[in-house]
């Protein structure tokens, strides 16, 4: 049938009313939830991460009072904290359950742990963290991106597919790592292809995409699934596991 049919058009009218007679009996559900404004000293603020404890954690620009102006920040029980910067500026992108937050100083991977900011002496940055304090993101290598990992202050280059770079988006609390690797070109493909991997025992695996060019992983829980994104045959992205 044509999209544009009369047929399909009735369809898709049905299913519309449908939806919107199953929206008002779900309406009551819906209405508890609630937008709560976080604050902060800043034109611009945006979370990035939330632990169990409701803790919420991200960045803020500070420009134009201060520099640098680009602040890391928690928001714990009411309380907004500027976290501030531990050189040139700070981001957070991940936070466990036990206040550990990790991300970056602009340039440098950084930690934020016991009030103190921990900066790495590679390039790059730190994405997520489990329970055990382990984080995982990305380092300059050459001119590629290696997946690294951080845990009690060693720095393990997992590295990436040969002649690719590779980023770890997510760690669970057994230490298996996901993330994307950007696979080397060859000739004049565009973009460039891509899949999600998994990395356990000290081995990087490549998983397969939906029959398209490129797939990603951007998390991955305790029991070992892992949630993205892979492409088709014919050019669409699906959200996967």
């Amino acid at each position: 049938m044509r999209k544009n049919s009369l047929g399909a058009r009735f369809l898709h009218l049905c299913a519309f009313a449908f939806l919107c007679c199953a929206a008002g009996s779900a309406s009551a559900v819906r209405n508890q939830w609630t937008i709560t404004d976080l604050g902060g000293e800043s034109w611009s603020v945006t979370a990035n991460a939330v632990n169990n404890r409701g803790d919420v954690a991200g960045w803020m620009c500070v420009f134009p009072s201060g520099i640098p102006f680009h602040h890391g920040f928690v928001w714990s029980n009411g309380t907004f904290t500027d976290l501030g910067a531990p050189e040139f500026g700070s981001s957070v992108w991940g936070m466990n359950n036990h206040g550990t937050l990790v991300g970056d100083d602009g340039s440098h991977p950084a930690v934020y742990q016991d009030g103190a900011w921990t900066v790495l002496p590679v390039h790059g940055t730190l994405i997520h963290v489990n329970e055990g304090n382990t984080a995982v993101g990305a380092l300059a290598a050459g001119s590629a991106t290696h997946a690294f990992i951080y845990s009690n202050g060693l720095i393990t280059d997992i590295g990436a597919p040969s002649g690719g770079s590779a980023v770890a988006w997510g760690i669970n609390n057994a230490g298996t790592v996901a993330g994307v690797a950007y696979l080397p070109a060859g000739g004049f493909t565009w973009p460039a292809p891509t899949r999600a991997f998994i990395y356990e025992n000290g081995t990087m695996r490549l998983l397969d995409t939906l029959g398209g060019n490129q797939s990603y992983a951007s998390d991955i829980n305790n029991s070992g699934t892992v949630a993205g994104t892979a492409q088709d045959a014919s050019g669409g992205f699906h959200a996967v596991v």
